[in-house]
């Protein structure tokens, strides 16, 4: 009876921690194992540290500086090639282009959207004709003063329109001025105005890209004159008077913003 009632407590005892362990293994296998208060759950550990990976491992944008920003002005200088040739030719004048230099400098007001374009330009011009099968071609310098409205697309692009008011200041002509050394100059007339337009990209701060084209509205060669027609070999043979200067312009540049 004594020995019974010694055993009891440690049966008790024993009843209790298998109860307990079994519960344990249990909720092991349920995954209902609590945790600490002041420990964050293992699943919720490893979502922060994922979310921590992904806002590291993006990188902050850089805020490039704007090389317009707060300026509304700038100058210029640019240079290129012309591609001129006579437009409504006829009689002996040839309609192939001829190249000539062309460059300037410029000053642009409004550099955002709607602006102005101011240029003064060096350009040479002339045409190719043909004097009873001998070639020749005339070359005509001019300064040109432009004056166009521009339109600013993303910063990069500009479109721009307007006029070009031309004087010619020298001309020459391959085949020589004639016999008595008439001046081929005396042939044309001294001003000319037309029509301009192109496109200007801007591939890298400062730098410029540009394609344009000039028409000229006035006639280009004066009427008959017997005293020119004695001395320029492709006046004498020239039955038109509308002949127009037309050019095609590609030219590089840089401007400055002020």
């Amino acid at each position: 009876m004594r020995s019974t009632l010694l055993i009891t407590p440690f049966i008790t005892l024993f009843v209790l921690l298998a109860h307990i362990s079994i519960n344990a293994q249990v909720r092991d296998s349920l995954g209902l194992i609590t945790q600490p208060a002041n420990q964050p759950k293992v699943a919720d550990t490893n979502r922060q540290s994922m979310n921590t990976s992904v806002i590291v491992s993006k990188p902050k944008p850089i805020k490039r500086p704007n090389y317009y920003e707060g300026k509304n002005y700038a100058v210029g200088i640019k240079a290129g090639l012309n591609f001129a040739r006579a437009i409504n030719s006829s009689g002996n004048i040839i309609s192939s282009p001829t190249t000539g230099l062309v460059a300037g400098v410029f000053f642009q007001h409004g550099l955002k959207i709607l602006g102005s374009r101011t240029e003064l330009n060096y350009s040479r011009q002339g045409f190719n004709y043909d004097n009873n099968g001998q070639n020749g071609h005339v070359t005509n310098d001019y300064l040109a003063l432009l004056t166009m409205t521009t339109l600013t697309v993303f910063h990069r692009v500009q479109l721009q329109l307007g006029t070009q008011e031309g004087f010619l200041v020298s001309s020459k002509d391959s085949n020589g001025p004639g016999a008595k050394g008439a001046n081929p100059i005396s042939a044309f007339n001294r001003f000319d105005f037309g029509l301009a337009g192109g496109i200007e990209v801007y591939p890298y701060t400062g730098f410029l890209v540009g394609l344009r084209y000039n028409l000229g509205l006035t006639n280009l060669i004066k009427r008959p004159d017997n005293n020119i027609a004695n001395f320029v070999p492709f006046y004498q043979q020239y039955t038109g008077y509308n002949v127009k200067n037309g050019v095609f312009q590609v030219f590089i540049g840089y401007q400055l913003p002020l």
